[in-house]
């Protein structure tokens, strides 16, 4: 419409002032047809010449909301595939149980959802000051091996890697082949179709544990939306890192106390004569299996004992008042007799003090089967003083 009314008033007015000037200009009827003639092919002419300077512009206006709508679908889908991708890595983080695997799955999730044409991902070679890949996947997988990645300050302008590792903060290459100077690392990049490049650095805690470093073969791929998108995922590979560096503390946790318990174990098993642990209720905590063999009880039977049940009904009163001596922070001996499930009786000297279980008060005793003619039930303080507590066991 704008089109069709430039041209009606262009022709109007062409009309209108072409015909006012031949009337007024023709000194004869001849002359006057000579100049309508003339009149019309120049209306012609210049008419052509306006309908193709418009429809020039009108197409040109066309070609560029026709590039810009098409670089605005291309972005929309390059941040499609890299959304698709960072879903990806989520679903990693959740399943991968380590640094490597999960490594592994970042460049895989980042080439084969996000469009990238290659992706990897180095650490720090100790003492080496390098980059060493420890996970890669894409076209030319290979390259991180082929081309040394330093991290010393002198090739820092060859090296986004590098670069990244050191300050802390990506490095964007969004024409790779023309920011570089080192013509073999140039040379590797064009071999491989790369025409834009950026690393992104990987936290563990306060420092810098590793780089992702991702290539693609579309110039100026790393806008805004992209580096953020890419960021993200390098902060949630972080938050895993956190959780692998925690799962790790706990299993070395749970592995000193295996250790120690199993210590405690054999320990237990190795001394002589009955071990037995109980608390102020008198509840058996834990005792070695000497005890079971001695008495002829299971262990479930004797976790759920009294202490003074393995004692004849005589002498228990003079037992208690020996636990109750401990409790009260004296050591003490006793030699009494212990009765067997089966009803047959052992004589036993008991020594026992005071300890400390998990911040509660427990009484550690040891057993061992008495002479035939030595006193029953005496309760032998020891000759030291006593001491008390003897600190946690």
């Amino acid at each position: 419409m704008r089109l069709a009314a430039v041209y009606a008033a262009f022709a109007a007015i062409w009309i209108v002032v072409s015909d006012y000037i031949a009337r007024h200009s023709a000194p004869s009827p001849d002359a006057l047809m000579e100049y309508s003639v003339l009149k019309g092919l120049a209306f012609v002419g210049v008419t052509a010449a306006l309908l193709y300077g418009l429809a020039m512009r009108l197409l040109r206006r066309a070609r560029e909301s026709m590039q810009k709508a098409m670089q605005r679908d291309a972005e929309v889908a390059r941040l499609s595939r890299l959304y698709a991708a960072l879903a990806e890595i989520n679903r990693a983080i959740l399943w991968s149980r380590s640094r490597e695997a999960l490594y592994a799955e970042v460049c895989r999730a980042l080439v084969e959802h996000g469009g990238l044409r290659m992706a990897w991902i180095g650490r720090e070679a100790d003492g080496a000051k390098q980059l060493a890949p420890v996970a890669s996947h894409g076209v030319g997988s290979d390259l991180p091996s082929v081309v040394t990645l330093t991290t010393v300050p002198s090739p820092l302008g060859d090296s986004a890697a590098g670069e990244a590792f050191q300050r802390g903060r990506p490095s964007i290459r969004n024409d790779v082949l023309n920011d570089l100077r080192s013509a073999p690392w140039r040379e590797a990049l064009r071999e491989r179709g790369f025409a834009a490049s950026a690393a992104f650095p990987i936290r563990d805690g306060a420092e810098v544990a590793a780089v992702l470093v991702v290539h693609t073969d579309v110039p100026v791929f790393f806008q805004d939306l992209e580096v953020e998108l890419l960021q993200r995922a390098t902060t949630n590979i972080t938050y895993a890192i956190d959780n692998f560096r925690r799962e790790e503390r706990r299993l070395a946790a749970e592995q000193r106390a295996h250790a120690e318990h199993e210590f405690a174990r054999v320990l237990l098993e190795s001394m002589p004569g009955v071990i037995f642990l109980y608390d102020e209720s008198r509840r058996v905590l834990r005792w070695n299996h000497e005890l079971e063999r001695s008495t002829g009880y299971s262990a479930r039977e004797i976790a759920s004992m009294d202490a003074l049940d393995f004692f004849t009904s005589e002498g228990r009163e003079r037992v208690r008042a020996a636990i109750e001596s401990v409790f009260a922070g004296e050591e003490s001996n006793v030699v009494a007799r212990l009765q067997a499930a089966d009803g047959s009786v052992r004589r036993y000297r008991l020594a026992s003090r005071r300890v400390e279980m998990d911040g509660r008060p427990c009484v550690l005793g040891q057993g061992i089967e008495s002479v035939p003619d030595a006193p029953e039930f005496d309760i032998l303080k020891a000759d030291t003083p006593p001491r008390g507590d003897t600190g946690p066991i």
